[in-house]
């Protein structure tokens, strides 16, 4: 889950880095000016190691390590990108990968906030066992386990629980319903550029 949970967080700065380095490839800026975002995300990888490796150190700040090991990879696809003039079909293809590779992040993006939506809880059973997100509900807590200390009856609408100084949230999260979440999202933005497309 850590490892997972890394890799979606650094998609957003590594999404940047990538479209920005293509769109300055598209001015005819030098190799330097191109290398501009490349260099951003190796310094903020790089900061990201440095907390693991010297202030922390432990298990504890594997995620920064995951993070920084993923932007850098990030780096080096946009350093590829900067120095190779792409030629008109590789041109094109590279506009629709990125174009899909943003729509993929945004949809993922849609889904995580979407358990911050609330849910109705129809009884006992699913205050209990409450599931969140859209547009299929991935994650379950048990609301008064984690803080919830509801006292109405039902149905009532109720909201994801946080972690507190008294409780820990206690979360589940299914994997396969994430995905499905967000690639029925992505299906759902493209008919929608779809349609506006053939609007405009």
């Amino acid at each position: 889950m850590m490892f997972y949970e890394t890799l979606l967080y650094s998609l957003i700065p590594g999404s940047f880095c990538l479209f920005f380095t293509y769109k300055l490839g598209q001015q005819e800026l030098s190799l330097a000016g191109r290398l501009v975002p490349a260099v951003l995300t190796i310094v903020i990888a790089s900061y990201s190691f440095y907390i693991w490796y010297v202030e922390i150190r432990s298990f504890a700040g594997a995620p920064y390590l995951f993070f920084s090991l993923f932007l850098f990879v990030f780096a080096v696809v946009s350093v590829t990108i900067a120095r190779k003039s792409l030629s008109d079909s590789l041109n094109r293809y590279m506009i629709q990968g990125i174009r899909h590779f943003f729509f993929i992040v945004l949809s993922t993006c849609l889904v995580l906030f979407s358990i911050l939506t609330p849910t109705r809880v129809d009884d006992e059973e699913e205050y209990r066992n409450a599931y969140f997100g859209l547009p299929v509900p991935f994650v379950k807590q048990d609301l008064p386990g984690s803080g919830c200390n509801y006292l109405g009856g039902f149905p009532h609408w109720l909201t994801i629980q946080t972690p507190s100084m008294e409780n820990a949230a206690e979360f589940e999260f299914h994997y396969v319903r994430l995905a499905l979440s967000v690639i029925l999202t992505y299906l759902l933005l493209m008919l929608l550029r779809h349609y506006v497309k053939k609007l405009n």
